[in-house]
């Protein structure tokens, strides 16, 4: 008698788990939830996680694949961006949860994940990667673990290793027939200039002039001083661009010139926050007078100087408080910034003045142009 009670609280207790629940409704649940959620979702209803991660080769059953499937079927998984889920569930993701969420992504009819972006990743040390390895079919993998619009100098700096995630990358160029295109690699990595990075970078090279890109725009063979990884000579253009991929666009990742077009300013510009490069289909560029600086609109707001109209970014335009009351509300560039200097007038509650009001209120000021007009005090 206590053993049947016994068991049927048991068989009472596991009806009440969502995983018991059908397909059906397990797939209707997750198509509210971002891609990796879905994955991570797809796992947790099939199996526990040591189930996944042991030696990174366990093999997944009929009645598994047959869930995740219903779970993932309505999503392409083409590409897999951890900028779609909460900032601090990406930083709590370790390498057993990623390889989890690879392995189960390759589980559908076809691998078909081109495109994969560590986005907030910043726990990962690399070695649940392991599942690209000699991958035919990833083209796109980026490892700054930066969002799209955002600096790749991360603080505190990422866990990932070179150690662990070269070889994987190597085991990729070194398959026949790789579709590998772009590479985004940590910051941290293109600033300490490793000789095993350095080493992969040469391969990584070789592989992508093999392929003879051209131009998108004007069709010809890109070539020029500039390798397309560049590890070059300290203190010249290559050597400050390290690590970074050149004559190819971020987004759609077609090659271009950089100097090809009726103006000789090429359709490919790189971003002076993000550090990448798109071309101007992908993306609207804007130039800053002051810093000379490019920026594409996603990673800066740019505003316009009321002198001469140029484009300023927010960094250079003045603040509020280095403003005259009078220009208040004003943006400046350097060469229309008006003179501003502090007053020292016994009784005046302003405390700076342009040289214009200086002029009105009879305090002496030298000879000094704004905005083209000159005040003599």
């Amino acid at each position: 008698m206590v053993f049947s009670s016994n068991k049927r609280q048991r068989t009472a207790e596991q009806s009440l788990r969502i995983s018991n629940l059908p397909d059906g409704i397990l797939s209707h649940v997750a198509s509210y939830l971002a891609k990796p959620s879905r994955a991570l979702f797809a796992l947790a209803m099939t199996s526990t996680s040591e189930s996944w991660t042991k030696d990174f080769s366990t093999d997944i059953r009929s009645e598994q694949q047959q869930t995740i499937a219903s779970i993932l079927q309505s999503e392409d998984w083409k590409e897999l961006d951890f900028e779609d889920i909460e900032k601090t569930l990406a930083h709590k993701l370790s390498d057993d949860d990623l390889h989890a969420v690879l392995k189960c992504i390759s589980t559908q009819p076809q691998d078909v994940l081109k495109k994969l972006k560590l986005t907030g990743c910043v726990s990962i040390i690399g070695h649940g990667l392991r599942v690209l390895s000699g991958s035919t079919i990833i083209e796109h993998i980026d490892l700054s673990l930066a969002k799209q619009f955002e600096s790749p100098e991360l603080n505190p700096e990422p866990m990932i290793l070179e150690a662990d995630v070269i070889p994987i990358l190597e085991s990729i160029i070194s398959t026949n027939g790789n579709s590998l295109k772009m590479i985004v690699f940590p910051k941290k990595w293109r600033e300490t200039k490793t000789t095993q990075l350095t080493r992969f970078l040469t391969k990584y090279n070789q592989l992508l002039k093999s392929r003879e890109p051209k131009c998108s725009e004007c069709n010809r063979l890109v070539e020029g001083r500039y390798d397309m990884v560049c590890h070059g000579e300290e203190n010249d253009w290559n050597w400050q661009h390290y690590g970074t991929q050149s004559y190819c666009c971020h987004k759609c990742m077609d090659h271009f010139c950089y100097n090809c077009g009726d103006d000789g300013d090429g359709p490919l510009k790189c971003c002076g926050r993000c550090e990448k490069e798109y071309c101007t289909g992908c993306e609207v560029f804007k130039h800053c007078g002051d810093c000379d600086n490019m920026f594409c609109d996603g990673c800066k707001s740019m505003k316009t100087c009321d002198g001469c109209e140029a484009d300023v970014c927010l960094e250079c335009a003045p603040k509020p408080s280095d403003l005259c009351a009078c220009h208040v509300g004003k943006t400046y560039c350097g060469n229309c910034m008006p003179d501003i200097r502090p007053c020292n007038m016994s009784g005046c509650d302003k405390k700076m003045h342009c040289i214009y009001c200086a002029h009105v209120m009879g305090v002496r000021r030298a000879s000094i142009p704004i905005l083209g007009v000159s005040y003599q005090a």
